[in-house]
C-alpha cells in the first residue's frame, strides 16, 4: 500500500512536468538542504501517579535532504516547481520514567513531495515560492529498551513549505520553511511500566541548501 502511494505522488509530480511546451521552459536541478527544526520537539509523559502528564523538551538533531527539482517557467513571472526528496532527521528525548537512562530517539526518513508556486523576481536571479508538501513515511515500527512503539500515524502526511531562492548562474540558494497542516501522532508503550509517552512526529522545519542547474 506505501509502495503504491510513493510511486502515485511521484508520478502525480512528474505529471506536471510537460516535455515540450510553447508557452513554458523546463529546466531541473538537483538539491540538498541541511534541515534545522524550527523549536524544540514537544513530548509528553503520561504516568501511573494519579493519571499526571508531563510535558518536556528533547534533543534536537540537525539532519538532511536530498533530491530532484524541476522548475515550468511560467507567464506573468509564475513559475511551477515540483520536487521529490528524500528527508533524514531526528530527535532525542530521555523519558522521566525510565531509571537505567534510558533514550529514545525519533528516526525521520521520509519521502517529501512539494508543489510549490513561485514568483519571479529581479529576472530570473531570484523568485519566492509558496505550496504543499506530500510526504510518505519511510520510518518502520520500532523497539526502543523498555519501551515500544505504537504507530498511530497515517502513511501520507500533509504540509506546506513557504520560501525563496537566489540563483548565481547554475548555482542556486535556497532557504524554505514547512510546517504541517494537522499533527502527526507517535507514541511510545513502556514494557515493564504502563508509563505513555506522546510525540508529534512532524515538526516545523527550516531548510536552508543548495543546488546545480543541469
Amino acid at each position: 500500500m506505501k509502495n503504491k502511494i510513493l510511486l502515485s505522488l511521484i508520478h502525480a509530480a512528474l505529471g506536471l512536468i510537460p516535455l515540450q511546451t510553447a508557452y513554458a521552459q523546463v529546466t531541473f536541478s538537483a538539491k540538498a538542504h541541511a534541515a534545522f527544526p524550527a523549536k524544540t520537539a514537544s513530548w509528553k509523559e503520561f504516568t501511573t501517579v494519579i493519571g499526571t502528564a508531563k510535558e518536556s523538551s528533547g534533543k534536537n538533531i540537525t539532519g538532511f535532504n536530498a533530491g530532484i527539482s524541476a522548475r515550468i517557467d511560467l507567464p506573468k513571472s509564475l513559475f511551477l516547481m515540483p520536487e521529490v526528496y528524500f528527508t533524514q532527521f531526528k530527535n532525542e528525548y530521555a523519558p522521566i520514567s525510565s531509571s537505567n537512562n534510558t533514550s529514545i530517539t525519533i528516526d525521520y526518513n521520509r519521502l517529501d513531495v512539494p508543489v510549490l508556486l513561485g514568483y519571479r523576481v529581479l529576472g530570473k536571479q531570484a523568485g519566492v515560492f509558496f505550496g504543499p508538501v506530500a510526504s510518505v513515511d519511510l520510518a518502520q515500527t520500532s523497539s526502543i529498551k523498555s519501551f515500544s512503539e505504537v504507530k498511530e500515524s497515517k502513511d501520507v502526511s500533509w504540509g506546506f513549505q513557504i520560501g525563496a531562492e537566489a540563483r548565481i548562474k547554475k548555482i542556486i540558494i535556497d532557504a524554505r520553511y514547512e510546517s504541517s497542516f494537522s499533527k502527526d501522532q507517535r507514541k511510545f508503550i513502556g514494557t515493564l511500566t504502563s508509563a505513555q509517552i506522546q510525540y508529534d512526529y512532524r515538526p516545523s522545519i527550516f531548510l536552508v541548501g543548495l543546488g546545480y542547474e543541469f
